[in-house]
C-alpha cells in the first residue's frame, strides 16, 4: 500500500489521527515533525529560535522525499508542509492524501488546550492574535490543503480515524 498523508493545520490532530488509523489498519505511523526533532537533535521550537523558517522548511522536505518512498505507512506531516518546497507535489504523486479540515474556532480551542508553547508560530501572542494569525495562515494554507485527495472535516480524532480507515477497509456488513 502507497503511503498516507495527513494534512492540515497545527492542532487539527495528524498525530493522534495518525496513530489511530496506523493501528486500525495495521500500518507503520510516522510524524514527520518527531522526525526532524530526532534527526536535528532538538524540539521544533529550537529549530526555529537556532535557525530559520528555510532551514526547517528545507529539513521537511528531505525528510518527505525519503518517506515518499515507504510502503504501508501513515505519515502525519507538518502544517505547513504541504505549502512549501514542491512538497505537496510529491504527497500527490506518492500516495494518497487527506485533509483533516477544522473550523477555525475549533482550531483556537485545540490549540489552546494542547499549549501554544510548543508551537514557535503562536508563541507570545494574545488571543486576538492567536486568532488572527490561525486566520489568516488558513487563508494562505486553504489552496494547497484542499488539494488533498479527500477532505475529512473534523468533529473527534477517532471518528475522523475511522472515516478515513474506510477509504482502505471498506465497511463489512453481515446479510
Amino acid at each position: 500500500m502507497q503511503p498516507i498523508f495527513l494534512t492540515g493545520f497545527m492542532g487539527a490532530g495528524k498525530t493522534t489521527v495518525g496513530c489511530l488509523l496506523a493501528d486500525m489498519l495495521c500500518l507503520q505511523f510516522v510524524d514527520t515533525d518527531r522526525l526532524i526533532e530526532e534527526e536535528l537533535g532538538m524540539s521544533i521550537a529550537e529549530i526555529f529560535v537556532k535557525n530559520s523558517n528555510d532551514f526547517f522548511r528545507e529539513a521537511e522536505n528531505k525528510i518527505l522525499r525519503r518517506l515518499a518512498a515507504r510502503r504501508d505507512t501513515v505519515i502525519a506531516t507538518g502544517g505547513g508542509m504541504p505549502c512549501y518546497e514542491n512538497n505537496l507535489e510529491i504527497i500527490k504523486s506518492c500516495g494518497t492524501s487527506f485533509y483533516i479540515k477544522w473550523k477555525q474556532k475549533d482550531l483556537f480551542h485545540r490549540l489552546k488546550i494542547d499549549g501554544v508553547e510548543k508551537r514557535p508560530l503562536l508563541a507570545g501572542k494574545t488571543d486576538r492574535e492567536f486568532a488572527n494569525f490561525i486566520a489568516r495562515e488558513l487563508k494562505k494554507r486553504k489552496t494547497f490543503y484542499e488539494q488533498a485527495d479527500c477532505i475529512v472535516c473534523g468533529e473527534d480524532d477517532e471518528i475522523i480515524a475511522r472515516k478515513i480507515a474506510l477509504h482502505f477497509r471498506p465497511l463489512v456488513t453481515k446479510s
